[in-house]
């Protein structure tokens, strides 16, 4: 397993980076290496909000499946699986949390930005 750092830019010139965890999965016949993405939705989202700020417009909507196919990009290599990890939000406890998770998840999902969105407790 490796972790990958990148850079991009977002509004005004700012700069924000983000770390995945990349799992290479088994080489194919034709000596192609699978390569499964798992993003952690929690480190994503407030290692963003820390470095960006949390007024900052855009750097919530990074295309996952770019970022990570960029990060991914060695000689050989396919990406084959983009993993978004999460925790629901209680919507008891955090009304307006929970609304702007559902809304970020629809759009991943809709995007096509991820495979597949697995909950955690």
């Amino acid at each position: 397993m490796a972790i990958a750092h990148a850079q991009f830019g977002v509004a005004d010139g700012e700069t924000c980076v983000a770390s995945m965890l990349i799992r290479p999965a088994q080489a194919n016949h034709a000596s192609r290496m699978r390569v499964g993405v798992y993003i952690d939705g929690f480190n994503l989202y407030f290692g963003g909000r820390g470095i960006c700020g949390h007024g900052m417009a855009g750097w919530r909507w990074l295309d996952l499946r770019s970022l990570t196919s960029s990060l991914a990009g060695w000689p050989g290599a396919q990406l084959s699986r983009v993993v978004y990890c999460t925790a629901p939000i209680s919507g008891a406890d955090n009304p307006s949390g929970a609304a702007g998770q559902d809304v970020y998840l629809k759009a991943l999902r809709a995007s096509g930005s991820v495979d597949h969105i697995e909950y955690g407790v």
